[in-house]
């Protein structure tokens, strides 16, 4: 079976697309929300890379071409927007994101 025409990961795809569409929505009201609706967007957002993680993860793990180009297209994209640098690593950047929505969280507690 081909990455992509399992159930599982077009289900994982759409929950990450309607994730991201919340979180932009959301985003755009940001610094005129109650402080506990923050708290809850960003947990959003958390929520919104852990599942970007078991994506890219699911992707590492594959053999499949379709999954190695979107890995690479993931990968080449992040350069672009410079989010990843030269041959850093795609996990490590969405790990560090999480540790610091973690300290942001913390100090708006």
């Amino acid at each position: 079976m081909k990455f992509f025409d399992s159930e599982i990961v077009r289900k994982e795809i759409l929950d990450i697309q309607d994730l991201q569409d919340e979180v932009m929505e959301g985003s755009i009201h940001l610094f005129s929300m109650p402080m506990n609706e923050k708290i809850q967007h960003i947990k959003k957002l958390k929520e919104l890379l852990t599942k970007q993680q078991t994506y890219y993860t699911r992707l590492s793990l594959s053999d499949d071409d379709g999954a190695k180009d979107q890995k690479k297209y993931l990968e080449d994209s992040a350069r672009d927007l410079g989010i990843l640098s030269d041959g850093e690593n795609l996990m490590t950047s969405l790990q560090t994101m999480q540790e610091t929505l973690d300290k942001i969280i913390e100090e708006l507690e």
